[in-house]
């Protein structure tokens, strides 16, 4: 599974915590991860998008594009 890979990556950088987190609404889970060993230093947000949903046919959507 991807989001496994992703964890391991993560844990064998350094974070101190890493949690794969479930939607309750049954959409599609996502990592996170911290290290808050830097005290002063600014934060860092990355966010990596994925698409689930077909480019057509659009009646197979479960959602309506943004």
């Amino acid at each position: 599974m991807q989001l496994n890979f992703v964890r391991v990556k993560l844990r064998q950088a350094g974070m101190s915590s890493v949690e794969l987190m479930e939607s309750e609404r049954g959409w599609n889970p996502l990592v996170y991860a911290e290290w808050v060993n830097a005290p002063g230093k600014p934060t860092l947000l990355l966010y990596g998008h994925y698409d689930v949903q077909p480019p057509d046919p659009l009646d197979e959507w479960i959602s309506p594009p943004f």
